[in-house]
């Protein structure tokens, strides 16, 4: 909901609902889609990105 404009939450506004997640369904339906980023078989650690910012932040 955080994304979405206070305006477009109409009925959710003042509501918790808890729906069903059914996880396989979504892989199923999502599986082989492109979506807008770019996939990388590398793990992501904090290491690296926190390595990575530190030297950015040093040239600066």
């Amino acid at each position: 909901m955080w994304m979405l404009p206070r305006g477009d939450w109409g009925v959710y506004e003042h509501a918790a609902p808890i729906d069903h997640f059914d996880l396989a369904g979504e892989v199923e339906r999502w599986s082989g889609v492109a979506t807008a980023g770019q996939v990388t078989t590398e793990p992501a650690t904090l290491g690296t990105y926190a390595a990575s910012s530190t030297k950015a932040e040093e040239k600066s």
